[in-house]
């Protein structure tokens, strides 16, 4: 990579903050940051295994709330947190809001990533409250259905039961930091009515004349979407306050090509191309709106405040790993080796190499002529394609990729180019600031020994290897 600066040179003692310091790309970024004679000051969601909680983006709500001075902060849980496998809980005894999912253990080793973020954002929030003294109550509703509310402008309403748990037929149970007198701490109980996610808001702005409530922090149902977009102005705000020179926000591809409004189909999209967010929305494809929405929010804090934010828009990203357990990329790869019972889309993908990308975030940040967005997508490859790869470089080591050939070959070749992708994108704006990158071959390579060496290409009985869904909705 080149960056105009001799690698002694480069970091020269500056001090840079890395949030999602656990991450797949970030990790990666921290390790060449340090190489580099950068001073890392890096933020993971749980301190304890950085991965499966969103504790971090709940702790920097909860301390915006306390930074506002708001009166009291309402964290919007789920059931799940109180009635999975719970430690020391006769099975016998009535559930009540002194009983906790098994410390998050239990849901780990199930992969119940949704229950663990669950438990850990709940307990992140009243310990919390506990430090700081702010009055901080929590709601675990149920199977929640009622008529669902929109806030974008196609005035499309639909009905949806959001399962949030399996649970026993209840209303909802809170927890509370502080105790009535006379009872201990978490005594306070009560049974919310109505449903959970836009309707507080809707109630709370009818009071005093039509004024907005500024006193309560609710969660959406849509559970990314929040963190996503709160959780980078937080960021943002933080770096204006400690005069930060640049802010580099990490996006995706799926903010750039997913059915972008007045683009020509076969006009090549570059960063000036951005997805179509109410389409999305209607999609209920939630991780692109969250992405798309939080750039948006990124670029447009720069221009207000005259914050230097420029963003990365990454492909697929392959590589070895510094975690000890598969991501959803890798998987994505695992996936094509293994086999398994999912089918999935026969599209263009675009991909790029893990170290490449760290590469690309610390060019980007510190070239000064880089500005807005920056494409890094430098190699595509149709599913097909990737299978045919996959199979010349292994042809005797994963026999069994001849099932995916099935399942491709059932989908058809005639989708190898999806409508909405039918050219690649280019990463030419990130190659101009002197960016290079390894051959895909090699990336896939050296992702597959890795993945060997861990262990994760080895069969579980009564466990299949699955295709990541997400894939199949972005």
């Amino acid at each position: 990579m080149s960056t105009g600066r001799t690698e002694e040179a480069a970091g020269s003692g500056e001090t840079v903050c890395v949030t999602g310091a656990g991450g797949y790309i970030a990790s990666w970024l921290v390790k060449l940051l340090l190489s580099r004679g950068y001073t890392v000051h890096g933020t993971v969601r749980d301190l304890t295994r950085n991965a499966g909680s969103c504790c971090y983006w709940h702790h920097k709500c909860t301390q915006g709330c306390l930074c506002c001075k708001c009166r009291r902060a309402v964290v919007v849980s789920s059931m799940v947190a109180v009635e999975v496998n719970p430690k020391d809980w006769p099975k016998d005894k009535i559930k009540d809001e002194g009983c906790w999912s098994d410390d998050k253990e239990f849901c780990r080793n199930d992969e119940n990533w949704y229950s663990v973020a669950k438990i850990s954002s709940e307990e992140a929030a009243l310990e919390y409250a506990k430090q700081t003294g702010l009055d901080v109550v929590t709601v675990n509703p149920t199977l929640a259905c009622g008529r669902r509310r929109r806030d974008d402008s196609s005035g499309v309403r639909r009905r949806r039961a959001w399962q949030q748990a399996a649970a026993p037929p209840a209303a909802a149970t809170t927890r509370n930091r502080q105790a009535p007198s006379g009872q201990g701490p978490g005594a306070r109980r009560a049974r919310p009515q109505g449903m959970a996610g836009r309707w507080p808001w809707r109630l709370c702005g009818s009071i005093g004349g039509g004024q907005s409530c500024s006193g309560i922090a609710v969660g959406l149902s849509r559970e990314m979407l929040g963190p996503a977009v709160t959780g980078t102005i937080n960021v943002l705000k933080a770096a204006s306050a400690a005069n930060a020179r640049r802010v580099v926000v990490v996006s995706s591809m799926v903010a750039v090509e997913i059915n972008p409004k007045d683009w020509p189909k076969d006009k090549i999209k570059d960063e000036n191309c951005w997805s179509d967010k109410e389409f999305c929305r209607n999609d209920e494809n939630w991780y692109s709106v969250a992405k798309i929405s939080s750039e948006e929010a990124a670029l447009e804090y720069g221009k207000q405040t005259g914050l230097d934010v420029v963003s990365v828009n990454p492909a697929v990203a392959f590589g070895p790993l510094l975690q000890p357990t598969l991501n959803t990329s890798c998987q994505f790869l695992v996936y094509f080796l293994k086999g398994g019972p999912d089918q999935m889309r026969n599209k263009l993908w675009h991909i790029v190499d893990v170290r490449d990308t760290a590469d690309a975030l610390l060019l980007v940040y510190e070239t000064p002529e880089a500005s807005g967005r920056h494409i890094c997508a430098p190699h595509f490859i149709s599913a097909h394609g990737l299978l045919d790869m996959l199979k010349s470089m292994y042809p005797d080591e994963y026999p069994f990729i001849i099932g995916i050939a099935d399942l491709i070959s059932k989908i058809g070749r005639e989708s190898i180019y999806d409508m909405d992708h039918p050219a690649p994108m280019p990463s030419d704006k990130m190659k101009k600031l002197g960016w290079k990158v390894r051959p895909l071959k090699e990336t896939i390579a050296e992702t597959v020994e890795f993945c060997q060496q861990a262990g994760f290409l080895e069969d579980l009985e009564g466990t299949p290897c699955r295709f990541p869904s997400l894939y199949n909705i972005i």
